[in-house]
């Protein structure tokens, strides 16, 4: 009888686990919004893992939205798509060019918030943003109590613009959490104020990690990425350049405490973080002029990282090559092997 007992005990805890985590396959821009809802509403008991097609997902009018309601996490992941031309999310590509959000030309495209204290971590990954318009810009995040971990990783920026005097492409402002930004590509966009936008509440206590990330070839309000609030930042591994980076807390706060080591920046507005490993030296793209922001064989860029940068990076690049292949690149696109990069010997 214990054993029964026991057993139909594991079998519930297993069920109820199990039953804690909703995966859903993500067709379009209606299911997309419809599982976003659910996940927003105050009795969702459910993590929510959105696994999102290849496929052109435009945005309705105000953009995709999600509201944080309670200690349960949410992942939207795209790449996804069918075994043998199905439409099921059976496989996935490691790459964000597939899986596109769009803002039509006049929307902002996502906005997350979280309404209360809550501790549920959220993952955005493999995704393009593009075509914003309007005055929030491509993604924007503001989680005012949020202790949990916001990660925004292997995206693509492209094609965004905003018409507000304040608006940004990427504006992640995490007040009381830590956010990672990491393995992006933000290129390409027009912002009235600044491309990037990492900001944090009033706690010294918060982190915020950005790494392998390229911001570059974006026009605007001049400043590439800024860095506001009180807390620590650590920068690595990073190629930003077209525009200044500025750094600064409001009136009465600590001064940011920034970490800032091997990256490629051509200028700062105001004081300048200090590190080692940083150069000032334009990367050789492949062809920016066209969109292709990899890095060539001779950049300065190639080999010119730290391993293990502070926050972690992330095991595959922007195209889903390896990250690391010997001393990791700067930026967001690890040059293959280059003795073996042609799959052919020498």
């Amino acid at each position: 009888m214990r054993r029964v007992a026991l057993a139909a005990a594991v079998l519930l805890y297993c069920s109820a686990a199990f039953a804690a985590t909703v995966t859903k396959c993500v067709h379009n821009s209606t299911e997309l919004q419809n599982y976003l809802s659910a996940a927003t509403s105050s009795s969702n008991t459910n993590d929510y893992i959105l696994q999102l097609r290849e496929n052109l997902f435009l945005a309705p009018s105000g953009g995709f939205t999600y509201f944080q309601n309670s200690n349960h996490s949410l992942d939207i992941e795209g790449g996804f798509f069918g075994l043998n031309g199905g439409t099921g999310c059976d496989l996935r590509f490691l790459t964000p060019e597939g899986t596109q959000l769009d803002g039509r030309g006049n929307q902002s495209i996502l906005y997350i918030g979280a309404n209360g204290a809550t501790s549920g971590n959220i993952t955005l990954r493999y995704l393009t943003f593009q075509n914003s318009g309007g005055s929030e810009g491509a993604l924007r995040a503001y989680i005012s109590q949020n202790t949990g971990t916001l990660r925004v990783t292997d995206s693509l920026f492209t094609g965004n613009g905003s018409n507000a005097d304040n608006s940004f492409t990427v504006d992640l402002d995490v007040e009381a959490g830590t956010t990672h930004f990491t393995n992006n590509a933000v290129v390409g966009n027009t912002a009235a104020q600044s491309v990037v936008s990492l900001q944090t509440g009033a706690s010294q206590n918060v982190r915020v990690y950005a790494s392998n990330n390229t911001i570059a070839g974006n026009t605007g309000g001049g400043y590439n990425l800024t860095l506001h609030g009180p807390a620590g930042f650590d920068l690595t591994n990073n190629i930003i350049l077209d525009g200044c980076m500025t750094i600064y807390s409001d009136s009465g706060e600590p001064a940011p405490a920034v970490t800032f080591d091997s990256n490629d920046i051509d200028d700062f507005c105001g004081t300048s973080p200090t590190g080692s490993g940083n150069i000032d030296r334009y990367p050789q793209f492949v062809d920016a002029e066209n969109g292709n922001y990899r890095l060539t064989p001779t950049s300065a860029g190639v080999n010119a990282g730290d391993n293990t940068p502070p926050g972690g990076t992330r095991p595959t690049d922007l195209n889903g090559l390896a990250r690391i292949v010997g001393r990791i690149d700067m930026g967001a696109y690890e040059v293959p092997d280059h003795i073996f990069g042609d799959g052919f010997e020498p």
